[in-house]
């Protein structure tokens, strides 16, 4: 589905799977409108919300049609880019940009970035131990450069709140 791999782009996908007890960590704002009539009552359901889980923007539920659900996946990606535009519009000014611009042009990688493809995060204490990945779309600050194995150490902020510090290779940022 064409419209589910343009949502990948513009926002993260994250997957509840409510017999592991996750359901605790997924913010109120989803939690309810999973749990509203819109949503339905068959699963999979599908909650759209803005990158900073302040907003719903669709609410997609599960009913046997393919091409509704469809429908209604190419509707919230128009409202994502119809924001992403509006946003784009409050942007800085124009100096602050091109500083930006120089930061990037000089190496420099942004302060935050939104991984791309799945990144390879490891142990702060031992850079060749792997914890996992940071999956697509998934917004990390950079902290700092590592001193012994030249990784950038950063920071993922859970939807608890909590925060996890890992190691990433530059070049997956």
């Amino acid at each position: 589905m064409a419209a589910i791999k343009a949502l990948k782009q513009e926002s993260a996908i994250v997957l509840v799977e409510t017999k592991n007890n996750d359901w605790s960590l997924v913010p109120s704002l989803v939690q309810e409108s999973m749990n509203s009539p819109q949503a339905g009552k068959y699963i999979p359901k599908t909650v759209v919300a803005d990158a900073e889980l302040s907003k719903v923007i669709s609410v997609v539920p599960y009913n046997g049609n393919e091409k509704d659900r469809t429908k209604l996946f190419r509707e919230a990606e128009k409202l994502i880019r119809a924001e992403a535009t509006a946003s784009a519009k409050t942007q800085p000014a124009s100096h602050e940009k091109e500083t930006a611009t120089q930061e990037k042009s000089s190496g420099e990688l942004p302060r935050v970035v939104v991984c791309k493809a799945d990144v390879d995060a490891f142990n702060l204490a031992d850079p060749k131990q792997s914890l996992g990945k940071f999956l697509a779309g998934s917004s990390l600050t950079l902290e700092s450069k590592h001193p012994d194995s030249g990784m950038w150490v950063v920071v993922f902020k859970q939807p608890d709140g909590s925060e996890v510090r890992a190691l990433c290779r530059p070049e997956d940022l």
